[in-house]
């Protein structure tokens, strides 16, 4: 069994279930996520030394808030880089299986090749 199917034998069924299910966390579950970050900032900026209801301890928590919110936002465009990434690969390669399946007329310019490509392309659902 490839890696594909046996990734998507676990994936397809989850999915179903988070959509099943609302498709995220409820508030409670955020909430509680939340303050475990917070209690997890509070430690680790106090284990840094700085003091609680100081300015230091503030920037302190802006800092890891902020980091935190640049690398959510840097795993979301790599996320979408991967998957768009997919997603041209496969329409590539179901380009490739339409020429293969329909190759061009020698007597067609390049330019005319390639439009009739495109159509057979979309008309193959690509």
């Amino acid at each position: 069994m490839s890696k594909l199917v046996s990734r998507m034998m676990i994936l397809v069924p989850g999915l179903m279930i988070g959509a099943l299910s609302g498709c995220g966390p409820t508030p409670e579950e955020q909430a509680a996520a939340a303050a475990q970050l917070h209690a997890a900032d509070v430690s680790q900026c106090s284990g840094f030394g700085f003091k609680p209801d100081s300015d230091a301890f503030a920037n302190c928590m802006m800092t890891l808030s902020t980091k935190r919110d640049e690398q959510a936002a840097a795993d979301q465009r790599a996320a979408k880089a991967r998957i768009a990434a997919k997603r041209d690969a496969e329409y590539q390669a179901c380009v490739a299986r339409v020429a293969a399946q329909n190759p061009p007329n020698p007597n067609d310019d390049a330019l005319r090749a390639k439009i009739i490509l495109d159509a057979q392309a979309t008309r193959a659902g690509c």
